[in-house]
């Protein structure tokens, strides 16, 4: 696989992808053989560069004589002239990616012409297959620029990939189909079926076939200097719990469990867990069962004043017999207890419609909480739909974005029927419900949907994004993510259908953009708050694409124990890694940390009026998202590049003026000392006098003619008053500038 492309389609006639489909399908008789081989060639002459036509001539008769001797198919494709050596004589040097097209463990697999195909127009182009991406690099290098096109449009990364098809486009051309989880929908035409199909099948086996190395292991493993900072110590467990306000060196009502230590209790949770001190290991133990996948309540955060906690977990196990847990109804009770003053009442925020919590009481024996049984607790329904919705929404919103709709006249319709929107509204409104129940009416709030791990975890990162400064910060938001979502068990392998799940049988049932979700969600409150966050929209985009990549060991697999089993924090790059490499890029000039608004709690307007579509993500390989300057995507891009720009002036204008402010002490303290010393200013002398002097003692007719020139300019130059009031003027502005009392 790491030879070159050309050599290996020789030695062994058809390549890799070829030898895909040929196993499938299985041995053909000879005649269909020998003709698929005139075929070939003839479809090879049309489309290529022509060879040498005698060549060819010589090539089909060479092929006819094989078909009497009934030869081989790997016999017929290693002649002079067949198909195989025409395609490798033609462009031996072209079919594969090399330097800085590769990065470090990418090898190529396979290379073909092809056309990309919009509409009815075809660019003709070479497409590209290598163990991390698929490349298409059109002929005329100016194509993505006169389109309109970012200049990754035609590079996907094989876990981008969402679902490829092979479809008869013509009698003689058949067409590949690829749909991406980032809103791309590109077609390739190839002349040869079984060189789509075999791409096809490639491409369908590549993730089992990435299953045992990710391409996170390869890369790493391939970069000879390994980074000091590789991004895995971003979150601290200990460190930030404290940082919240936690005493755990002491003996107050909080303690650090390690009995999940060993993942006894729940696998997809974090070894230590944040839990009341008046209930033991034991009793811990208890809670769980009762609460399915073992995800019990867990505290993730409180607030430093009013000592209120934002708890989660999964369903209990209550079922249609109304079951009990007494260690359960004990555990909600020490939180409803922990908050201050009379408010001794724990808020039950359940994500789920009221009627899908029912149904999990018949279908799987769990349900929700009874006030009947948790006396101390209040209940509400956040009618939040699951992933099964949310997916059909997002397939939608592929359909309405990709660039083959982006001449829709129907497009904001076609927005609404989608309801992509009103689920962003209905997350936006549970937010602000538990943020402003934690922060301003003081009461603790435990968060719940089915398993724990989906809407659960939206709505729990984004409460705190708006009750704590610190989680709206660069840093402090990848702590938010490695906490909420990573440490906690979000499904990353199995939401966004990554390759080491499909080898599994998953075939994008559980897929669902949760995560994108989320995103979309910090997007609108960034949107609504713009000084509030010192990231900008193209972080988080990023963040979007990254998490489908496989590039980055950050996302992979479903939960930590799956990470430590496979060594990925040791064997792979931190994603965070790389947004520190290009921080500047995602910073947001407009935040303002000193800002009342940015240090207080943030209440998302949840209005569909004040919803906004994510450009940046949705239309990111549109071209109607085009925008006529380089490496500026959008408007509020430039606005941010423009700020940037002014506050570098600024800084260098500080610069000079510091050293004019330097140059003006030295020049005083020189002044001084001439004083202390008695050395008129007037006993200097001047370089250029002195010159003069020296050539008018050289000669003389020289000091005749420039007394004369002197006496010309002087009475030419006489300044009427006006002008002396101006030079006068500019002197004492000039002065001022020195002393720095002015901001001119």
């Amino acid at each position: 696989m790491s030879e070159s492309l050309g050599r290996s389609t020789v030695s062994q006639g058809f390549d890799p992808l070829a030898q895909l489909n040929d196993s499938s399908s299985g041995s053909k008789t000879s005649s269909s053989s020998n003709k698929g081989v005139l075929k070939e060639v003839e479809e090879m002459d049309k489309r290529l560069e022509k060879p040498d036509l005698s060549q060819v001539e010589e090539s089909k008769k060479k092929a006819k004589a094989t078909k009497k001797k009934g030869n081989s198919e790997k016999q017929k494709n290693s002649e002079p002239g067949s198909a195989a050596v025409v395609r490798e004589k033609i462009s031996k040097n072209d079919y594969e990616l090399k330097g800085q097209d590769l990065l470090r463990g990418e090898v190529n697999r396979n290379a073909e012409k092809a056309s990309y195909v919009l509409g009815s127009y075809a660019y003709n182009g070479v497409f590209y297959i290598t163990n991390f991406k698929i490349v298409f690099k059109p002929d005329d290098v100016n194509f993505l620029r006169i389109s309109g096109l970012p200049s990754d449009y035609f590079t996907l990364p094989l876990g981008l990939i969402y679902r490829v098809a092979c479809k008869k486009d013509a009698p003689k051309a058949w067409v590949m189909e690829l749909q991406s989880k980032d809103c791309r929908f590109l077609k390739f035409n190839f002349a040869l079926t079984d060189r789509c199909q075999g791409f096809i099948s490639y491409l369908n086996n590549a993730a089992i076939l990435a299953t045992t190395t990710p391409f996170a292991f390869l890369h790493y493993e391939s970069i000879e200097h390994k980074p000091e900072n590789t991004g895995w110590e971003v979150y601290d467990v200990r460190g930030e719990y404290e940082r919240i306000g936690f005493d755990l060196d002491r003996n107050s009502d909080w303690r650090l469990s390690s009995a999940n230590d060993t993942r006894r209790l729940c696998k997809s949770y974090p070894k230590y867990l944040i839990v009341s001190n008046k209930i033991s290991d034991n009793q811990a133990d208890k809670v769980a069962q009762f609460r399915t996948k073992g995800r019990l309540p867990a505290v993730v955060w409180k607030h430093k004043n009013n000592d209120t906690t934002i708890s989660r977990s999964s369903q209990c196990m209550a079922g249609l017999k109304q079951n009990r847990c007494a260690e359960d109804e004990s555990y909600l009770g020490y939180l409803a207890q922990q908050n201050k003053g009379d408010k001794n009442l724990l808020h039950i925020y359940d994500a789920r419609p009221y009627i899908n919590a029912v149904a999990n009481r018949v279908k799987n024996g769990a349900g929700f909480e009874s006030k009947d049984f948790y006396q101390n607790c209040d209940i509400f329904f956040l009618n939040i739909p699951n992933i099964h919705v949310i997916r059909d929404s997002f397939k939608k919103m592929q359909s309405i974005c990709s660039y083959a709709a982006s001449d829709s006249s129907k497009f904001y319709s076609q927005l609404d029927s989608s309801s992509w929107m009103d689920y962003i509204s209905l997350i936006l409104q549970g937010t602000a419900r538990i943020a402003k129940d934690s922060l301003s009416n003081g009461y603790s709030v435990l968060i719940h949907c089915s398993d724990g791990w989906d809407r659960t975890s939206q709505l729990s990162a984004l409460a705190q994004l708006c009750s704590d400064p610190y989680y709206r910060t660069y840093k402090g938001f990848q702590v938010l993510v490695e906490k909420e979502w990573v440490s906690f068990g979000f499904q990353f392998a199995l939401r966004c259908s990554q390759c080491n799940n499909r080898q599994n049988g998953d075939d994008h049932n559980n897929f669902s953009p949760i995560f994108l979700q989320f995103l979309d969600c910090v997007y609108q409150l960034l949107c609504q708050y713009p000084t509030s966050f010192e990231f900008n929209s193209a972080f988080l985009a990023d963040l979007a694409y990254h998490i489908h990549s496989d590039r980055y060991g950050t996302f992979l697999y479903n939960h930590q124990a799956d990470r430590e089993e496979f060594g990925v924090r040791e064997k792979t790059l931190s994603y965070w890694t790389a947004t520190d490499g290009k921080k500047s890029d995602y910073l947001n000039p407009f935040y303002d940390e000193n800002l009342e608004i940015t240090r207080r709690l943030l209440e998302p307007n949840h209005s569909l009026k004040k919803m906004k579509l994510w450009e940046d993500y949705f239309l990111r390989y549109n071209p109607c998202n085009y925008y006529p300057y380089p490496g500026i995507y959008s408007a509020h891009d430039h606005m941010c590049q423009m700020m940037n720009d002014q506050k570098t002036i600024s800084s260098s204008i500080q610069i000079y003026k510091d050293e004019l402010s330097r140059y003006y002490k030295m020049i005083a303290s020189l002044k001084k000392r001439m004083d202390e010393k008695g050395i008129p200013y007037d006993d200097i002398e001047n370089p250029a006098k002195k010159s003069d002097h020296a050539t008018e003692e050289h000669d003389p007719r020289a000091s005749q003619g420039s007394t004369e020139r002197i006496q010309t300019t002087s009475q030419s130059a006489t300044p009427d008053a006006d002008t002396c009031n101006e030079e006068t003027g500019e002197r004492e502005t000039a002065n001022a500038v020195l002393n720095g009392d002015t901001d001119e």
